[in-house]
């Protein structure tokens, strides 16, 4: 913006602005605009902070969900090896959560294995299919496992 200072003579004693180019408007608005620009940056890095916290949350717990699902699925492989065609399900309780399994016989060799972990209103499942073998010696009946196929369904 240029300021134009008119001669005291030529203007009749009194001194004149002359503001000619709107400049303080244009700065005005660069202000404006740059303030609006930062607290919607600001406002956008708190949304996703706060999204970024809960989807942390989200996966610890799922992580420990399928801990538990893992943990309730080695102890219904270890009640397989204990004794001749087990079958049945159990419940275990944790600080965070619980998970439970169930065992039922397929065959005279296999079985299947269903466990499921829970942390809040977060589930993961676990699904086996074992092949056992049955061995019998003088000290009595082994069960040996000769084949897993492990995986995570989404549902049973």
């Amino acid at each position: 913006m240029q300021l134009q200072i008119q001669d005291k003579k030529q203007s009749g004693g009194a001194v004149r602005f002359n503001a000619a180019a709107p400049g303080g408007y244009v700065t005005l608005l660069t202000v404006l605009l740059v303030t609006m620009l930062g607290l919607g940056l600001a406002f956008s890095a708190l949304l996703i902070s706060g999204n970024f916290a809960d989807t942390t949350l989200l996966l610890e717990e799922s992580k420990t969900a399928h801990a538990y699902a893992d943990a309730c699925t080695e102890q219904g492989l270890h009640m397989i090896t204990q004794g001749e065609r087990y079958a049945g399900s159990a419940t275990k309780q944790f600080s965070e959560g619980s998970c439970d399994y169930s065992v039922s016989s397929i065959s005279a060799d296999s079985s299947a294995l269903a466990s499921t972990g829970t942390v809040s209103d977060v589930v993961r499942k676990v699904s086996v299919v074992v092949n056992t073998q049955i061995q019998a010696g003088s000290e009595g009946t082994t069960t040996s496992i000769t084949g897993t196929v492990w995986r995570e369904p989404g549902d049973f």
